[in-house]
């Protein structure tokens, strides 16, 4: 909604040059007329100025102000010869005849005259409804910037609801989870409940939950879910085992003793160590993108370098390639893929060789 400024002056007993200064000095130098629509937001604005006795420097409105007036032309009297020659003889002011004008161009003057004055009151319509969507927008503004500006509400946790219910101490809290999935009531609201930072909670699922076909054994860090085989990311334990064990016969069969795993995750770590033969030794490295310098300290003292993380560095490539140990990488691969290019290489597969 809004309000004229005449309106308003009325209200507030003002004159409408009052009332003009009084919104430029808020800050709404836009108003330049008495006919402007003012919002709702900015009158109330003004309304509240002039309670608390704000004076401002009246503005003349744009329909107020007295134009300045064009100077006339001064004429110059006519010479009167035959008043000059005799005395007494007065000339006489003839005014001209009238010039006659044809019904046409009498009708067609009559249209645009007709023309121009509904062009003005377009233009007038046009004023006001700019007018009103400026107000609008300067509601719209004031909105968003309530909205923006408001303090988000922190939703509770499943913590906080705990705690509230005396279940202070976390085993406490973990008999109530465990208590709440086992009925159905309580399961739904922990799947569907809101997570405080969901990002965070992604990583855990990618890199905490592992999903195996069948029974697994216990990994560092980590929880082995079973389902079904399409589903899985890599196969049973029984299967997995008997592949780190045909790494470890493979290097004994090859007379390779000392191996360096370099960017082995540490859920694997464990595992290999277990199952691998125990005459093996096995040294890990931190992964990651090798220099040269790195390299060079992969290769010292191994009989096999294994790096799980892609290689670029030609300068890398060559070192590794130009050792006297045997270089197998696993491209970023997974354990059954990394363990199974390890065992092409070992059983001289020409396309896994160093």
């Amino acid at each position: 909604m809004a309000v004229r400024v005449r309106k308003l002056a009325r209200e507030i007993r003002r004159s409408p040059a009052e009332v003009l200064g009084l919104l430029h000095a808020l800050g709404f130098s836009k108003y330049k007329s008495a006919e402007d629509m003012v919002a709702d937001l900015i009158a109330n604005k003004a309304r509240k100025a002039v309670q608390q006795g704000m004076k401002a420097e009246a503005v003349i409105p744009v329909n107020d102000r007295t134009p300045i007036a064009k100077a006339k032309a001064v004429s110059s009297p006519r010479m009167d010869t035959m008043g000059a020659l005799v005395a007494g003889v007065v000339q006489s002011e003839v005014a001209p005849p009238p010039v006659s004008e044809s019904p046409a161009a009498i009708a067609e003057k009559v249209k645009i005259a007709e023309e121009r004055d509904a062009l003005k009151r377009a233009l007038a319509i046009a004023k006001d409804q700019c007018l009103v969507l400026e107000t609008e927008r300067d509601a719209l503004r004031l909105q968003r910037d309530t909205v923006t500006t408001a303090t988000p509400v922190s939703q509770p946790s499943l913590r906080d609801l705990f705690e509230a219910r005396g279940l202070v101490d976390a085993a406490e809290q973990r008999l109530a989870i465990l208590a709440m999935v086992d009925h159905h009531w309580g399961r739904e609201f922990v799947l569907e409940a809101q997570p405080r930072q969901p990002e965070e909670l992604t990583q855990v699922r990618s890199q905490r939950l592992l999903l195996v076909d069948g029974a697994f054994p216990e990994l560092h860090g980590c929880v082995t879910i079973p389902v079904s085989a399409e589903r899985a990311e890599i196969p049973g334990g029984d299967e997995v085992r008997q592949s780190i064990r045909a790494v470890g016969e493979g290097m004994m069969l090859n007379g390779l003793e000392r191996m360096c795993a370099v960017g082995v995750s540490p859920r694997w770590q464990k595992l290999l160590r277990a199952h691998i033969d125990e005459r093996v030794a096995i040294r890990f490295l931190p992964g990651g993108e090798r220099d040269v310098r790195g390299a060079l300290n992969d290769c010292e003292g191994v009989d096999l370098v294994w790096t799980w993380d892609p290689v670029h560095a030609a300068e890398v490539i060559a070192i590794y390639q130009g050792s006297s140990a045997a270089w197998a990488t696993a491209n970023g691969q997974g354990l059954v893929q990394a363990t199974g290019a390890l065992n092409l290489l070992l059983n001289g597969d020409e396309e896994h060789t160093a």
